[in-house]
């Protein structure tokens, strides 16, 4: 039976390395191995110094473009985002495929946060927003062009997207068809003493 289920396992990682990465694709993860993660400790390292790069990078660009902007973060995990943002927004609505993650990000009890437990993709936002934000999220998607595009008409006007993301695997594909979507306005490249490299970038419709 396992050797039975071995193979179409395979088969699925070829199609995506070969075919869909190159693409610009993602790759989503299952909401029960998100809850385990997250219960197991397995991103508790997003509280370290070398990951304070790339956070500060994206709440520096939302800080220049808006005072106290309302901001829909995608993929918001526990709430480290959310604890380095604060005071900085007027209202911060945080979404997470896992609800371990959010369950943890209630418990940070900020005042003007508010959560959901949903897949990106059924996530259908209650008002526009100034500010939506994909911090190391959009690769855990199918098909983050689409996803950002379907998101960027819930932006207010001159709103922007900011999104951070590894510098790993196919990761120059996904930006080049998230811009074919959207105006890529500038961007960031923070590199830390262990020689990890984000790209942080921000854009809007255009």
């Amino acid at each position: 039976m396992a050797s039975g289920n071995l193979l179409p396992r395979i088969l699925r990682k070829l199609r995506y390395e070969f075919l869909l990465a190159p693409r610009g694709h993602g790759r989503s993860i299952p909401r029960e191995a998100w809850d385990k993660m997250y219960r197991d400790g397995a991103w508790d390292h997003l509280n370290e110094i070398e990951e304070i790069g790339h956070y500060g990078v994206i709440i520096g660009y939302l800080r220049f473009y808006f005072d106290k902007p309302s901001v829909l973060d995608l993929g918001c995990g526990y709430g480290r985002l959310l604890q380095l943002l604060e005071p900085h927004f007027h209202d911060y609505t945080g979404i997470d495929i896992s609800a371990e993650a959010i369950s943890s990000a209630r418990g940070v009890n900020i005042p003007g946060a508010h959560f959901a437990v949903s897949r990106f993709e059924d996530y259908v936002p209650k008002q526009k927003v100034n500010v939506i934000i994909f911090n190391e999220s959009l690769g855990y998607t199918e098909r983050p062009a689409h996803l950002v595009d379907k998101f960027s008409h819930h932006l207010l006007p001159a709103g922007k997207i900011i999104i951070s993301q590894l510098a790993s695997g196919h990761h120059h594909a996904m930006w080049r068809s998230v811009s074919a979507r959207l105006q890529l306005v500038t961007g960031t490249q923070v590199r830390n003493a262990r020689r990890q490299i984000w790209n942080v970038k921000v854009f809007q419709r255009k």
